[in-house]
């Protein structure tokens, strides 16, 4: 549905846009603020340390997921058997469509590459990391690889966003 107010949307539509967009917002800003609060109390002894969360808010016919890095969020449906849905996506650098948005938010298309130390063990099958270095493209923490103070040589130059 529109669920902005669109010309194809009902106003019970839009009301349920609404009511869907705040727990998408609060989980939003949560990830933002527990990560902002991470980088300044933290941030410069531990600019290398970050975390992966998965957090889901469950309400009756809804479910949010939040989640950064690689960590994975699975319904289990009990109708006719089992079944499991898969609730969140893979934020790493396995997924193409969350290595183009490294690339895009670094402006550097080198932001996903090979680690410098697989040296003759690189295939197109071997591990690509962002900045060379980490496979999760999104994460808590991990301050070396989105704000320049924190950097380590040689990052200076293309600073990969991940989170």
């Amino acid at each position: 549905f529109g669920g902005g107010g669109g010309a194809k949307s009902t106003p019970e539509e839009d009301k349920a846009a609404r009511k869907a967009e705040k727990p998408r917002a609060a989980l939003k800003e949560t990830y933002k603020r527990i990560d902002k609060e991470f980088l300044e109390s933290h941030g410069e002894k531990n600019a290398t340390s970050g975390a992966c969360a998965m957090v889901c808010y469950v309400s009756p016919g809804a479910v949010w997921a939040a989640c950064a890095g690689d960590s994975r969020a699975v319904l289990v449906r009990k109708k006719r058997g089992v079944t499991a849905v898969a609730v969140s996506e893979d934020q790493n650098t396995s997924n193409k469509a969350e290595c183009a948005k490294v690339v895009a938010r670094s402006h550097d298309e080198r932001a996903v590459r090979h680690h410098e130390a697989d040296g003759q063990r690189r295939s197109e099958q071997s591990v690509r990391r962002v900045a060379g270095t980490l496979m999760v493209t999104r994460a808590l923490g991990d301050g070396y690889l989105k704000e320049a103070k924190f950097s380590l040589a040689p990052y200076n130059a293309h600073l990969p966003y991940i989170t």
